[in-house]
């Protein structure tokens, strides 16, 4: 009997150890994983994921300066211009393209002088001096482009390029004079066709991209006052678009 009793004893014994061997049934395997490892639970939260600029709807806002070098195209000069923009960021491909419309201001200008015959003192003497003259040149313009961005524009640096038509209002006003005598000012507008094209380059500061770029426009400009020309110029500009 004894012997029965002990048995029974070393039967309960062996059970009470292997019941403490096990986990409690309220703690989770992978904590006590995590924790006979030393390694700190990871949570979603704790991950920081980078966000593209703007609050994701893809808006625009830009303002440029710029200086437009006409002298390659025509007897202008150089070109001041500023420009502001509204655009629309693709949502596909990393918002890698959009289209804009912009709206801006540029003016050059022009000087000179020449001889005529039929300018000439009383007594039919021929101005020694000739005649001189003045053109200032104004222009409101209106782009609509397409841009295309190499990377997309989370990226800190991205090369991009746009093209598009652009709508130039001109104003010539000419001075002129000769033998002291001023011949007026005379006045000449009109609207016409032109392009524009730029290719330039973004780096990522805060809410958006500062910019530098090369940009080309064109259009035809056949006054009186200025004879069969163009506006054409190649400019320098820099500007910031912000990102909504």
């Amino acid at each position: 009997m004894k012997a029965r009793l002990f048995a029974v004893l070393f039967s309960l014994m062996s059970a009470g150890r292997v019941a403490g061997a096990q986990p409690a049934p309220d703690e989770p395997a992978d904590e006590m994983t995590e924790a006979g490892t030393g390694a700190e639970p990871v949570r979603e939260a704790d991950v920081e994921v980078e966000a593209p600029p703007g609050s994701g709807i893809g808006l625009a806002l830009g303002l440029r300066a710029q200086v437009g070098f006409a002298q390659a195209f025509s007897d202008l000069g150089v070109a001041p211009a500023v420009e502001v923009e509204v655009g629309y960021r693709l949502p596909f491909l990393g918002r890698r393209f959009g289209v804009f419309v912009a709206a801006g201001y540029q003016y050059t200008y022009a000087s000179g002088s020449g001889a005529d015959d039929r300018l000439a003192a009383e007594g039919g003497t021929p101005y020694p001096g000739g005649y001189s003259w003045d053109l200032d040149e104004h222009a409101m313009t209106a782009t609509f482009g397409v841009l295309g961005r190499l990377f997309p524009d989370a990226d800190v640096f991205s090369p991009y390029l746009w093209v598009g038509p652009r709508v130039f209002l001109l104003e010539s006003v000419m001075n002129g004079g000769a033998g002291g005598a001023e011949f007026g000012e005379n006045t000449e507008t009109s609207t016409e066709i032109g392009v524009g094209a730029g290719v330039g380059i973004e780096y990522l500061l805060g809410p958006g991209p500062l910019f530098a770029e090369i940009e080309m426009g064109w259009s035809p400009l056949p006054h009186a006052v200025t004879g069969d020309s163009s506006t054409g110029q190649i400019g320098l500009a820099l500007g910031y678009r912000l990102f909504l």
